[in-house]
């Protein structure tokens, strides 16, 4: 599994780059958002097809036919991947020696770059501190069977298929940090909805909004990488935007997986992580240096009487 691991942070960090290399800045983000409405189109068909031969052919081919058949798909994609070409090469500064040191560029010190740390560390944390706990509320309180959590799965994927699809959309009319705190709060309406809901299709609601809100994270967050990212550091930002999404993605689920077995009522614990991430889509969307603004009292500038020359 370390091993599994550390081949999906490589491949994730170059890949990123690859995509900026091979496309360039001015379609990067609008295909990036149908890449997203592929895979999750790709998911949709692979879930109900694999769903449906793990119950057709009996164990144990079943299981060795669905590997087989996604270490093919593997191959095809880092065939697809080797066919591509680089357009729009990161050209990577080369230390040259001088007897004078010469400042490097960091990212950590760069104007506007925390943005792309924040960013990353409050969407992960704020979603899925509570998305573990709806597959256990829907199950333990609501009776949720396994024909439903299938549904329920498919609905995110088409949410997150109509997210993908409409993704060039909302990057034209939303910056790219105020789209990420946006879909970082309509993920909030999903455990508000499954909270109240009087039945389980009415929870159905939520997972749509669910799956069109995270991959709007996900589309949100890869542009403001972009934007905020020199192309000639895209290898040591890559690779520090993954670190954040692999921090994100280990603590937050710890968040709401501890208030859960700590006894707590699950819909306290949804209601909780509504809280979070509505608390997360206002850091990210809001402009807090405009809203201070209007609580402070513009200064009058002072006019000094003016005085005659020889006077």
């Amino acid at each position: 599994m370390a091993f599994t691991g550390l081949g999906q942070g490589i491949a994730g960090s170059l890949f990123l780059m690859h995509l900026r290399e091979a496309v360039g800045d001015q379609r990067v983000n609008v295909l990036a958002s149908r890449r997203f409405a592929v895979m999750n189109i790709g998911l949709c068909v692979t879930a109900v097809g694999f769903g449906w031969m793990l119950t057709a052919i009996p164990f144990p081919l079943n299981y060795q036919v669905m590997f087989g058949a996604a270490f093919i798909f593997s191959l095809m994609s880092q065939w697809h991947v080797m066919k591509s070409k680089t357009l729009y090469p990161v050209v990577m500064s080369v230390p040259v020696e001088s007897s004078t040191p010469q400042p490097q560029e960091r990212l950590w010190s760069m104007r506007g770059w925390s943005i792309v740390i924040g960013a990353c560390l409050i969407t992960h944390l704020a979603f899925l501190s509570v998305n573990a706990v709806i597959p256990m509320v829907l199950v333990k309180t609501m009776h949720a069977d396994e024909a439903y959590m299938g549904v329920f799965g498919l609905i995110e994927l088409v949410g997150g298929i109509l997210a993908g699809l409409s993704g060039e959309w909302f990057l034209r009319r939303f910056s790219p940090r105020r789209l990420t705190g946006l879909a970082v709060g309509m993920t909030a309406i999903t455990p508000l909805v499954i909270a109240i809901a009087p039945s389980l299709n009415f929870a159905l609601g939520g997972a749509m909004l669910n799956g069109m809100g995270w991959t709007l994270v996900a589309i949100g967050l890869y542009a403001i990488l972009v934007e905020r990212t020199p192309n000639h550091l895209m290898p040591r930002a890559t690779t520090l935007y993954q670190l954040m999404l692999a921090i994100g993605t280990f603590i937050g689920p710890l968040i709401g997986s501890t208030l859960a077995e700590s006894g707590m009522n699950l819909l306290a614990v949804l209601m909780i992580g509504a809280g979070l991430r509505i608390f997360g889509g206002l850091l990210l969307g809001v402009r807090w240096h405009d809203v201070g603004r209007l609580f402070t009292r513009p200064t009058q500038p002072v006019v000094l009487p003016s005085v005659a020359i020889g006077d």
